[in-house]
C-alpha cells in the first residue's frame, strides 16, 4: 500500500512541476509579445488561468494582479483597464467586464508627515 501512495504523490508533484513550467512558458510569451495581438495575449492569459485551476497551483505571483478574475484577460492599464489610487489603495477596474479589484490596505499611503527630529529611541527623563 505504501508504494501506491508514494507513486501517486510523486506523480502529483511531477504534474505540478510540469504545470508550473508551462505557466512560466506562457508568462514568457506574455512578456515578449505584450504589444502584439491583444486576442492572442488574452488567450494566453486564459490558458495560464486554466492550468492553475486544473493543477491547483494558482497563478505566478508576478502575473496574479494582472489577470482579471471576471473575464480572465490580461489587464493592460489604459487599454482595457482603469487604475486609480485612493488613500493608498490601488483600484483596478476591468473595462471589458467591469470587475473591480483592490490592492493594498491603505496603511502605506506615504502621505504621513515624517518628523526626522525623533530618532525612534525612547526619551529619558532626568530627575
Amino acid at each position: 500500500m505504501g508504494s501506491r501512495k508514494n507513486r501517486f504523490r510523486r506523480n502529483k508533484n511531477r504534474r505540478r512541476e510540469i504545470a508550473e513550467s508551462a505557466q512560466g512558458y506562457l508568462a514568457g510569451i506574455i512578456g515578449e509579445r505584450e504589444d502584439s495581438d491583444p486576442e492572442f495575449i488574452d488567450t494566453v492569459a486564459r490558458q495560464m488561468w486554466k492550468i492553475g485551476l486544473r493543477h491547483r497551483i494558482g497563478l505566478p505571483p508576478a502575473h496574479k494582479h494582472w489577470i482579471c478574475r471576471g473575464c480572465r484577460v490580461l489587464v493592460r492599464p489604459s487599454f482595457n483597464a482603469r487604475v486609480r489610487i485612493r488613500g493608498g489603495i490601488r483600484i483596478t477596474t476591468c473595462l471589458q467586464c467591469g470587475y473591480i479589484r483592490r490592492f493594498g490596505n491603505g496603511a502605506g499611503s506615504g502621505s504621513q508627515d515624517f518628523d526626522d527630529s525623533h530618532d525612534g529611541r525612547p526619551e529619558l527623563s532626568e530627575g
